[in-house]
């Protein structure tokens, strides 16, 4: 499984949405607004916990591949998501 996102993309929106928070949503040369988003909180929220993502272990998993890649059987999320929790993650 490879990385999910293209970080220099990812980086470069945040970024944008730094600047454009910065300068209240007006380009720096003036005229209308760079980002005009109602969600751009949120979006910039997201763009930082992608771009915090370590390269090699990414967010995004598939359980029957998880359970293949230990060859194991297939176990029901709930399962999973219990031991996850109970294991302190």
């Amino acid at each position: 499984i490879g990385p999910l996102h293209d970080m220099d993309v990812v980086n470069d929106a945040v970024l944008r949405l730094e600047a454009a928070k910065k300068n209240e949503g007006v380009h720096p040369s003036g005229g209308a607004p760079m980002f005009p988003l109602h969600t751009a909180t949120t979006l910039h929220g997201l763009l930082v916990n992608v771009s915090e993502e370590l390269p090699d272990v990414p967010l995004y998993h598939v359980l029957p591949s998880l359970c293949s890649a230990v060859n194991s059987v297939t176990i029901p999320m709930m399962t999973f998501r219990a031991a996850v929790v109970n294991a302190g993650y």
